[in-house]
């Protein structure tokens, strides 16, 4: 809830429940005919003592919140310089994967997953600093390699006799050349973002 609506439905509710005291006093004293000025005014204090506590906690409980909010938002600012740097990094890097993934020829999988693992490690201790969702992504890139290493064949004779890959092999291989473009725009939109959040 934001502040400004934890505000505002404080508000609503010492407004109804003072109503509802006032009322409910007025109706007290009527009912009993209470002319002793002694119990009005006990009732009357009682009743500013409640009020009071009520609008003292909500007052606390809103600087409370706006504080901790407050120093959290110092803190993810502070730390969005050097996710923009290993952002950076990380583009740079996926590009180059992707430029080795496009001008190998032979388009052998086992080769094309080479270029990924070379710099794996580099990778995901960029995405650990950055986010869960660059790391999510490059859990996506491996978990599609696992998946090429699991299939019971990856490459079969054809009709004329040659050895080709299958189906299967081929689907995964685009599965991973399609995680690996993802991650690429993913860098980019998250520097994006962070370069407009940086500017508030």
């Amino acid at each position: 809830m934001k502040g400004y609506e934890l505000g505002l439905t404080i508000c609503v509710l010492l407004t109804f429940t003072l109503t509802m005291i006032i009322i409910f006093t007025g109706v007290f004293i009527n009912f009993f005919s209470i002319e002793d000025f002694t119990i009005i005014a006990a009732l009357i204090g009682v009743i500013a003592a409640i009020v009071g506590g009520v609008i003292s906690g909500g007052l606390t409980l809103l600087g409370v919140r706006y504080t901790i909010k407050h120093e959290n938002d110092i803190r993810m600012k502070d730390q969005i310089p050097q996710k923009i740097e290993l952002l950076r990094k990380s583009r740079s890097l996926i590009k180059t994967i992707i430029i080795k993934t496009s001008t190998n020829r032979k388009h052998v999988p086992t080769m094309v997953f080479s270029h990924f693992k070379e710099g794996q490690d580099i990778l995901y201790d960029y995405a650990s600093k950055i986010d869960h969702d660059c790391y999510n992504q490059l859990l996506k890139i491996e978990n599609t390699i696992n998946e090429y290493n699991n299939l019971d064949f990856d490459r079969a004779l054809s009709d004329d006799g040659q050895i080709v890959y299958t189906y299967d092999a081929l689907l995964v291989l685009e599965k991973y050349k399609t995680f690996i473009n993802d991650y690429e725009k993913l860098m980019q939109n998250k520097m994006m973002y962070y370069q407009t959040e940086l500017s508030k």
